[in-house]
């Protein structure tokens, strides 16, 4: 029952969009399918696409379908031909098949980039914030008398949507191994 039920509703999917202009196609291919556009552009095709006939649910449906295509693609590698051959199972007519490749041929280094990230970012926490201050210390319980710089960090992480601090001091020699170490990094980004 649940695969005549996917079928359907793919199958309607397929009707709604091959009923659209070509142009609005690809405006709701661009706007489903590509996370990487700028806000602008995103905002602009937001605008294009509530002026379409499709209830948000048809919107929701379509979408889930363009992007697990565009996920496909990017993660099996897959050339024009293949492209082309796994729309055409969907039963999208033929000049709509060829706008959709074209357009997914564009977004799958972006598609399969984002994926290689997203694999490696699984399960580790993101460094969201860097915040630091300069502190002098003149006394302290040892010494009367002192001039010893220190550097508190304070890096802001999140991890599973819950951001949580770490704070920690250096000295000026820590912190001068600590940039050195983020030098090495940065060339290893340049060309």
């Amino acid at each position: 029952m649940g695969k005549e039920k996917n079928s359907s509703e793919i199958q309607e999917i397929v009707r709604v969009l091959n009923e659209l202009s070509n142009e609005d196609f690809l405006i709701l291919a661009e706007y489903l399918s590509n996370p990487f556009i700028p806000d602008e552009r995103k905002r602009y095709l937001k605008t294009k696409i509530k002026t379409f006939p499709l209830s948000q649910n048809k919107i929701e449906l379509i979408e889930k379908l363009i992007r697990s295509l565009a996920v496909d693609i990017a993660k099996y590698d897959l050339s024009e031909g293949e492209i082309k051959s796994k729309i055409n199972e969907l039963g999208i007519v033929e000049e709509k098949v060829n706008i959709l490749t074209n357009f997914y041929l564009d977004i799958k280094d972006l598609y399969r980039n984002y994926l290689t990230y997203r694999s490696f970012q699984i399960g580790l926490p993101k460094l969201v914030r860097i915040e630091w201050r300069y502190d002098l210390v003149r006394e302290s319980s040892y010494a009367k008398k002192l001039n010893y710089p220190l550097f508190l960090i304070c890096l802001t992480i999140e991890k599973n949507e819950e951001e949580q601090k770490l704070e920690f001091t250096v000295d000026r020699h820590m912190l001068r191994l600590l940039i050195q170490e983020f030098k090495e990094m940065k060339k290893v980004l340049e060309p």
